[in-house]
């Protein structure tokens, strides 16, 4: 929620509908965020909504997922101009690169993949291809960094910011 009220404290367009989504059933073939992209065809607009996933903010190094294992879904060109460029706006960001995930998928994957512009922020140790933890029994709280995860919440507002100026002007 620190995310969301500190996006909404700087002056959120009233034309502008922001939702905070927790999938899950990651794990089992996307079948969270597949099913919320199902349920919302209908209500979400593919040509005004973008979706930003956050996947795991801690236990590695911050980067933008690049999707499909088997079935290549760029990030959309705006889009990744957009993350580039607020990778360049600040030396703590300088690490944010586009990262391709060696197997699997985030949530952005299912909504590349039914049309709509998304993305996928989270932490990987490159040399792994997973986070620190993953997936093991230290995956626990107090392996988690907070310094890490303030990291990735900052990039992420800066990012919502850089996205709303891009598309709303």
């Amino acid at each position: 929620m620190l995310l969301c009220q500190r996006i909404l404290d700087v002056g959120k367009p009233e034309n502008l509908e922001l939702v905070l989504v927790v999938t899950g059933a990651e794990e089992a073939s996307l079948m969270g965020a597949t099913a919320l992209a199902r349920d919302r065809a209908a209500q979400w607009d593919r040509s005004n909504t973008v979706v930003l996933a956050l996947d795991g903010l801690c236990n590695g190094e911050l980067r933008c997922y690049a999707e499909g294992e088997v079935v290549p879904h760029p990030t959309p060109t705006w889009l990744a101009d957009t993350l580039a460029t607020v990778a360049d706006s600040d030396p703590r960001y300088a690490g944010v690169r586009p990262y391709t995930i060696p197997a699997g998928g985030t949530d952005a994957f299912t909504f590349l993949a039914q049309g709509y512009d998304a993305v996928a922020l989270g932490c990987v140790d490159p040399e792994r291809g997973a986070p620190h933890h993953y997936h093991q029994m230290s995956d626990t709280p107090e392996n988690l960094d907070p310094a890490e995860i303030l990291l990735a919440v900052d990039f992420a507002e800066d990012l919502i910011a850089a996205m709303l100026e891009r598309r709303l002007g």
